[in-house]
């Protein structure tokens, strides 16, 4: 004999008993992918927005011999007064006065009438930059020194050191690794992704580099360490919030070749490194 209630009063019985559940999912606080990426509080002078706050786009980055030029639109103070904000990962804030124009394709597609302080164009000048990566944002006055961040990072362009008369590549290492992009276009190349050593008790906290190999010469190329708070997530472990890898470097002396792409790690023994299997032409 079957003893179940009706189906129709089961269902009653689940919605009642999620109602408290409902009452506090919608009280609670939402979470931009910003803020998941921020290495700040929400307190901190250097920090994300809160999820209603709006957006900052970079439509282009261009290298030059002496500078990097950001071409974007902003939708984080209405009047002029802004500058473009570049935050290491320590923290360290550099800014730039931007030449600010209108932008009524970001103003039609955001419903708002004014357009004219929208799109920012700045020029940073080489020279300004230490070795090390930076996030790109915006801060207003009316912020109150707030800076709001775009997706976009740029790193200082290194120079390839010297390669070996002989090409002789670090000894393999335990090493997991993934190349997610390397693009190569105006006599730069940007290579990017993530790595960490198996065997390293030291989380993910040592030096990257990228070495190029064709047929006939290696060139071992400096990389930066990114914050990857998702390969952090993906593996369940918080120390590889730094496994990202990323360098930007002036090609136009290099060798033209096709060359596979390793990564290498420096372990307290030396230098290790592993082939990813991806390839990039200069």
């Amino acid at each position: 004999m079957n003893n179940k209630p009706p189906l129709a009063l089961r269902g009653l019985a689940l919605l009642l008993a999620l109602l408290p559940c409902l009452a506090a999912c919608d009280k609670a606080p939402v979470t931009t992918s910003s803020q998941a990426h921020s290495g700040a509080s929400a307190g901190d002078a250097v920090g994300n927005p809160p999820a209603n706050s709006p957006q900052v786009e970079i439509d282009n980055l261009a290298y030059s011999e002496d500078s990097i030029t950001l071409t974007g639109w902003q939708q984080v103070v209405d009047s002029s007064d802004y500058v473009i904000a570049l935050v290491t990962q320590g923290n360290k804030v550099l800014t730039y006065t931007p030449t600010v124009f209108a932008r009524p394709d970001v103003a039609s597609a955001s419903h708002k009438a004014n357009s004219a302080n929208v799109g920012f164009r700045v020029q940073i000048p080489v020279s300004t930059l230490a070795s090390a990566s930076y996030r790109v944002g915006i801060r207003g006055a009316a912020e109150g020194g707030r800076i709001v961040f775009s997706a976009l990072k740029v790193q200082k362009p290194t120079a390839p050191m010297d390669p070996p008369p002989t090409p002789a590549p670090p000894p393999e290492g335990n090493i997991t690794v993934s190349v997610d992009a390397a693009d190569s276009s105006d006599g730069y190349t940007t290579i990017s992704g993530w790595a960490y050593r198996l065997d390293s008790d030291r989380g993910n906290y040592e030096p990257f580099a990228i070495i190029l190999t064709s047929s006939t010469i290696s060139y071992f190329i400096p990389a930066y360490q990114d914050f990857r708070p998702d390969v952090a997530a993906a593996f369940k472990e918080p120390a590889l919030d730094y496994a990202g890898f990323v360098t930007t470097f002036s090609d136009k002396t290099l060798q033209r070749d096709r060359y596979e792409i390793s990564i290498a790690i420096r372990a307290p023994s030396g230098w290790v490194a592993k082939k990813t299997g991806k390839f990039v032409t200069l």
